[in-house]
């Protein structure tokens, strides 16, 4: 019998542990892992050969996503930021072995490394407050 594991591939990034935090927290909030939601974005650049998602501070979107009641019973702060705290941290995103291939072609592709996309997403979750690709 195959072993479940054996079908599964992983991409390891080092995170600010500030951002895993709020990132894991507002994707938890929407029904998601952190594994599900790159998996998912990085399947939206995949098919339309870009980053599927805005990279910025600006202001008028910082913690968009989500009310100030909602992010007060999450624990988070709406305070502008993507919640860094300058801990370093580790995470794990689960996928696929084929969605691990065609992840770090469309990264190639890209002139980005997967480790650099994902944690690039996960601080635009956690400074927005929402998932910013829209599934």
């Amino acid at each position: 019998m195959l072993d479940p594991r054996s079908s599964r591939a992983a991409i390891n990034i080092r995170i600010d542990n500030g951002i895993k935090e709020r990132a894991v927290k507002v994707l938890a909030a929407n029904g998601m892992t952190m594994s599900g939601a790159v998996t998912a974005m990085a399947r939206v650049g995949i098919d339309e050969m870009r980053l599927p998602f805005e990279i910025t501070r600006e202001p008028d979107v910082a913690g968009c996503g989500m009310s100030d009641e909602e992010a007060h019973d999450l624990g988070i702060a709406k305070d502008g930021t993507d919640g860094r705290n300058e801990v370093p941290d580790r995470a794990m995103i689960r996928m696929s072995p084929e969605e691990k291939r065609d992840m770090r072609r469309w990264c190639k592709a890209m002139a980005i490394t997967p480790n650099a996309v994902a944690l690039a997403y996960m601080a635009q979750i956690a400074f927005e407050l929402r998932e910013p690709v829209g599934f």
